[in-house]
């Protein structure tokens, strides 16, 4: 029972960390570089689908969530 429960919870965290991971970061990066480019984070996450492999993949599961906060961040980088 217990070692069930431990396996949940290692799960959950590998899940949890993963998820953070891939939280935007597209735009992010873009960010901390000083690219204030309009939904640059949205062009990072087309290039990785475009180039496939790995990290394509992580892509498409990226781009929704880069879209987000693209958008969000508009006011910032329109200043910029």
């Amino acid at each position: 029972m217990k070692r069930e429960t431990s396996k949940k919870v290692y799960k959950f965290i590998c899940f949890a960390i993963i998820w953070m991971n891939l939280t935007a970061c597209g735009t992010i990066i873009n960010l901390s570089k000083g690219d204030y480019t309009v939904y640059s984070g949205v062009k990072n996450d087309f290039s990785a689908i475009q180039n496939g492999g790995v990290l394509g993949v992580l892509a498409v599961i990226d781009l929704p969530l880069s879209f987000a906060f693209d958008t969000l961040l508009l006011p910032v980088t329109l200043s910029k």
